[in-house]
């Protein structure tokens, strides 16, 4: 429940007070009564908030996440009141919620943001505000609020908003245009997962090069099924990740790669007596490639790769050997785009 997560919080911001602080002198009593076993915070009296709000001014050595975190958590304890009738910001609530998503939905490339990805996809459609609760906004707020900050710099505006309370009559709230294309990209995956042998697919799939034919057959069948409109569609054309561009970037994000073709991908560079660390590293890779289809070079050297290997492949290769283990991960990911035709001039 809302209550429960936010009490949560409070308590551990106050047991971090630093109670021989001269800032906490004035308050040393508040603070102590707070701090000690026989606090309230099973059942909280109705002059707690006032109590608490004070001490909320106080320093304290406890850690609730980054700004954009506690903003989010702000966020989300406000849809949650809604949630019981106990605030009219469910409109505006709604609407920043789906930016902040909308915003994470183009980061799957990420790892940390990858293992939300499904959730995402969910919030960005009709179907996951209807009968939504208190306990689903919650489990969203938990998995969500450690990648916030992982949001282009230019769109972390979204989580810095003056909510206002206004009183008007219920409306029906249109959310981000962005929900239509999470609901295409949740067809599209269960469509292709239907048709996996098709020859296109296959391809796909298996890191096979693409042709401008293959692309058009499945932009094809995915209009003819009717699983995306030919809007959808172009957007789709315009999806950029792991430095590559395009329809094929899009439905390869969706399918990912079959192990098998990923392994045979690698199987020359760890051939030649590699160490127990680097095919652990390579292996890493690998799960993700085979997960999300591409992974930009740049995400080597940052977590959960860096959890193992605190430089990236830096750490377990050679100069030489970095750049041959960097152009593998490079020529996969071009496998799913297609040159463009030249004009003719």
């Amino acid at each position: 429940m809302v209550r429960d997560g936010l009490v949560q919080d409070i308590r551990r911001f106050v047991m971090g007070i630093d109670v021989s602080s001269f800032v906490v002198r004035q308050s040393l009593r508040e603070v102590q009564a707070w701090q000690s076993e026989e606090a309230p915070w099973s059942d909280l009296p109705e002059h707690a908030a006032e109590d608490l709000a004070e001490l909320a001014t106080l320093p304290s050595g406890t850690s609730l996440g980054s700004e954009e975190a506690k903003r989010f958590d702000l966020l989300m304890f406000e849809l949650q009141l809604a949630l019981l009738g106990r605030s009219t910001k469910l409109e505006a609530s709604q609407r920043k919620l789906s930016d902040i998503v909308m915003g994470l939905s183009s980061k799957t490339d990420i790892p940390a943001v990858a293992r939300h990805a499904e959730l995402i996809e969910d919030i960005l459609t009709q179907e996951w505000w209807h009968g939504l609760t208190v306990p689903i906004v919650e489990s969203a707020r938990l998995r969500l609020r450690e990648i916030v900050h992982l949001i282009d710099q230019g769109s972390r505006t979204i989580l810095y908003s003056d909510f206002e309370d206004e009183l008007a009559a219920p409306t029906t709230v249109a959310l981000n245009p962005a929900a239509d294309f999470a609901a295409f990209k949740k067809k599209a995956r269960q469509f292709m997962a239907q048709h996996e042998d098709h020859i296109a697919l296959r391809k796909l799939r298996t890191g096979k090069p693409l042709t401008l034919l293959d692309l058009e057959e499945l932009e094809r069948m995915l209009l003819e099924a009717g699983v995306g409109s030919p809007s959808e569609i172009s957007l789709a054309k315009t999806m950029e990740a792991a430095q590559v561009r395009g329809f094929g970037v899009f439905l390869r994000a969706l399918v990912g790669l079959e192990r098998g073709a990923v392994q045979e991908h690698f199987a020359d560079f760890i051939a030649d007596g590699k160490s127990a660390d680097q095919i652990e590293f390579v292996g890493m890779v690998i799960e993700h490639l085979c997960r999300s289809g591409v992974v930009d070079p740049g995400l080597l050297y940052d977590s959960p790769f860096t959890d193992q290997a605190p430089d990236g492949p830096d750490s377990v290769f050679s100069g030489a050997e970095v750049e041959n283990f960097l152009e593998h991960v490079r020529s996969i990911n071009r496998t799913a785009e297609v040159p463009q035709p030249a004009e003719a001039g």
